[in-house]
């Protein structure tokens, strides 16, 4: 079976209770329960990896701030996403700065300018700030267990595209200067959703402040989550596929319409009806039925 395909049919496979979790957008009222999922002696882990994340910023001014909270309205996990990546965090003796940039910029401060340098590292020219978000942070816990830290990322992304429909992907930056072990610690439950990115031109990081040379980049597509959805005329070929989706549904439209509703639809298309379908990949997964032969009399 094709992955995103696959992928789109998940959530009838996963061994979790996808409706025993809410989604919302992150209050400031959440950031002492985030931080009470952090388990105990992890704390600095979660630093090293996101950079010694401001939870309460975050909440506050991230680009999207996603809480998941459980039946009983407790928090159970919490991401952060931004149009930037978390950089390296500098430390001197009269400041902690967060700086980003090729060197000889003159702004320094502009998050932003990771577009250059990551299309002159990865070559890869598609990915911006306008298309494109970095996940700064992530964890679960609570009443999702770690391996079912996965499952709720999941409804965290598919959130994401559906609430920003023009962002095609999710990137994460595994910071050279963060222990490994650390790395897959927060990175490992979620990695299934990732691909890393190869780096064509790895003397480019060189000469980027925040971004040590060794990190590592992974890219998660939005088609994974929801998959491209071709629209086209309906064909008899459709029927065995769409018969599938409608009878997984329900049983009221055969019982009112009779056992070849579906074929009869199809095959009745003319210039007054017209029947739609919507597809994934190969399969059809959805029908709209047209027609401008209306009985007025039916509406009153």
């Amino acid at each position: 079976m094709d992955a995103e395909l696959a992928a789109y049919q998940q959530n009838e496979l996963d061994e979790f209770d996808y409706d025993g979790i809410i989604l919302r957008r992150a209050d400031p009222d959440d950031c002492d329960h985030i931080m009470n999922l952090v388990e105990v002696g992890k704390d600095e882990v979660y630093n090293r990896v996101y950079a010694y994340p401001k939870i309460l910023k975050l909440i506050e001014s991230a680009y999207l701030a996603i809480t998941v909270l459980d039946r009983e309205g407790n928090v159970v996990a919490f991401a952060a996403f931004e149009d930037f990546p978390q950089v390296s965090v500098i430390f001197s003796p009269i400041s902690v700065s967060e700086i980003q940039g090729m060197r000889g910029m003159q702004d320094d401060k502009h998050y932003n300018y990771w577009e250059k340098w990551f299309q002159q590292a990865y070559q890869v020219d598609e990915f911006s700030a306008l298309n494109t978000l970095w996940l700064t942070y992530f964890i679960a816990g609570g009443s999702i267990a770690y391996k079912q830290q996965k499952f709720a990322y999941k409804k965290i992304l598919q959130t994401v595209y559906t609430s920003l429909p023009d962002i095609i992907g999710i990137l994460f930056l595994a910071r050279g200067d963060a222990d490994d072990d650390d790395i897959n610690y927060c990175f490992d439950p979620i990695s299934v959703y990732f691909e890393e990115v190869e780096c064509k031109d790895p003397k480019v990081l060189q000469d980027v402040r925040g971004i040590p040379p060794t990190s590592r980049v992974s890219f998660s597509s939005r088609v994974l989550m929801l998959p491209f959805i071709e629209v086209r005329r309906a064909q008899q070929e459709d029927h065995d596929d769409l018969a599938d989706v409608f009878n997984n549904q329900s049983e009221t439209v055969t019982e009112a319409y009779g056992e070849y509703f579906l074929a009869e639809l199809i095959a009745a298309q003319g210039e007054n009806n017209k029947a739609l379908v919507a597809q994934v990949k190969d399969k059809a997964v959805g029908l709209m039925g047209l027609t401008t032969e209306v009985d007025t009399k039916l509406l009153h």
